[in-house]
């Protein structure tokens, strides 16, 4: 199909896995993530955001279905420590309506779950859930992610009908070997 074309998976009573290509976000795909940000979020994200998702690298990812049609994303923010390691924020991890619990948000979460793997100074993911979000709360926190819950925050989200939030973290496990 071709761009624009919404091409919706079939229809089923059993859980159905969708296959999706990742790939980085760059300046060529910018646009087509604003759009999908508006789709998805109820909040409006600056230019501020934009920003640190291009510096993030390979930290944030858009899936594709069918080759062309951007249906998820994953979007980071590098938070620097005062000891050189480094938090990874995620600003946003989305996928379109129906689209959902088809396997997108758990291949974008894996992904970047990998790559702060491999990369030895990142200690820990974090990430904040509209505390009526019971759904995406508890994908974070099923054993295959292993995020907890660190806080409640009161009025994370102010213009928001629904304002507090929980923070969520992971944490990776960084033990250096002492001599």
């Amino acid at each position: 199909p071709s761009v624009g074309t919404l091409t919706m998976p079939e229809e089923s009573s059993e859980k159905q896995v969708i296959d999706v290509e990742l790939a980085k976000i760059t300046e060529k795909n910018i646009e087509q993530l604003r759009r999908l940000n508006k789709t998805i979020y109820p909040v409006h994200y600056n230019e501020k955001f934009y920003t640190d998702v291009l510096a993030s690298g390979e930290l944030s990812q858009v899936a594709y279905y069918s080759a062309d049609m951007l249906i998820g994303a994953v979007c980071c923010r590098v938070e620097q420590k005062n000891d050189g390691m480094v938090g990874v924020y995620i600003m946003g991890c989305g996928v379109l309506a129906p689209y959902r619990t088809m396997g997108v948000g758990t291949k974008l979460l894996n992904n970047l779950m990998d790559v702060c793997q491999q990369r030895s100074n990142i200690q820990e993911l974090c990430l904040h859930v509209q505390v009526n979000n019971q759904a995406a709360k508890a994908f974070y926190e099923s054993p295959q992610f292993g995020f907890t819950e660190v806080r409640m925050e009161p009025n994370y989200y102010p213009n928001l009908e629904v304002k507090d939030a929980y923070v969520l973290s992971k944490k990776f496990d960084r033990a250096t070997a002492s001599k």
